[in-house]
């Protein structure tokens, strides 16, 4: 019996998995945030932030994953009234995807370049078309994915080749 496989993959309107058909916040997208938004928990009764709907606010405490009873803190979320998608926020997440692929085609752009001449499988492969049976590198790639607090490096398929951890004193 066969069935469809149901994956969620990142977004991105110049790769293969495409745009994200809804652009507001819906049941295919995750709410993220970093520990240093973790603050002390709010009194009852204490005012909504500007342009958010009163009551309507969800409190969500975060516990130390290896003292169950120990809690690191507090991060409130809250409805917007006016919702402005071209509003600024802060980046706290830099990601820059570049693909060093040499291009057959020196006229594409690296959107046209992605999905014309990424390859699925090796030219020659073991077991599996990603298992490559030589050196051959499939999708060469020089691309970062950086904090405040860490960088890391991708050089093919994703796979990692750095880790740096930025570490300082408060």
């Amino acid at each position: 019996m066969g069935r469809n496989a149901v994956e969620l993959v990142y977004a991105d309107p110049n790769t293969w998995s495409g745009p994200d058909k809804n652009p507001l916040f819906d049941e295919d997208d995750e709410l993220v945030f970093m520990a240093r938004h973790l603050g002390q928990k709010q009194e009852k009764g204490a005012g909504f932030p500007f342009n958010t709907m009163e009551n309507l606010m969800v409190e969500v405490k975060i516990l130390d994953p290896n003292y169950a009873n120990v809690t690191l803190g507090y991060v409130y979320f809250f409805m917007i009234k006016d919702i402005d998608l071209d509003q600024e926020v802060e980046d706290l997440v830099s990601y820059k995807f570049n693909l060093t692929l040499t291009w057959p085609d020196p006229n594409d752009t690296l959107a046209d370049s992605y999905k014309k001449w990424y390859k699925f499988r090796c030219s020659r492969y073991v077991f599996f078309p990603h298992e490559c049976s030589n050196d051959e590198i499939m999708n060469p790639e020089d691309s970062w994915f950086k904090t405040a607090h860490y960088e890391r490096h991708f050089a093919e398929n994703w796979s990692v080749t750095v880790y740096w951890y930025i570490f300082s004193n408060p």
